[in-house]
């Protein structure tokens, strides 16, 4: 991959930054950013010009709020996923739902990146992220080791 030669050690770093916000949702990476002047983010180098570079850069598309990004036509429920814990997401609605999922997507070579950069969970990001899905009104549980999970 060109881009992956011409990257620099700082856009690697950044990029691994912003992957240790990175769920798996519906077997799409996404990095959650809902709000990057949110404490969570800034405290861990997440900016508006980082996400700007970024985009720059064609790792990622990068569109402020309001408009910002989401899955649709999600059925009820829906598995999601964070560094090997693992998510069911309850809407209220029994199909055609959508999930926001913040202002940023992976393009194309920020997805084969995403897939080898070797990121490390945000800590406390897992937790910012379900009361943010609850606030939305939406159910969300952990699925322990053996049950089965529904997507």
């Amino acid at each position: 991959m060109n881009l992956l030669s011409s990257l620099d050690k700082a856009d690697a770093e950044l990029f691994k930054k912003l992957c240790s916000f990175a769920w798996q949702v519906g077997g799409m990476v996404l990095p959650l950013i809902y709000d990057h002047r949110d404490k969570t983010y800034v405290d861990n180098g997440i900016f508006f010009e980082s996400m700007k570079h970024l985009d720059e850069i064609g790792l990622i598309s990068f569109q402020l709020p309001p408009s910002g990004y989401q899955r649709e036509r999600l059925p009820q429920t829906q598995g999601a996923s964070f560094y090997g814990k693992t998510f069911e997401i309850e809407f209220p609605k029994p199909e055609d739902n959508a999930l926001p999922i913040g202002s940023v997507l992976l393009s194309q070579a920020g997805r084969e990146l995403a897939s080898i950069c070797e990121s490390a969970p945000c800590p406390g990001f897992q937790e910012y992220v379900i009361a943010k899905w609850r606030s939305m009104g939406l159910a969300v549980k952990e699925i322990e080791y053996g049950e089965v999970e529904t997507s």
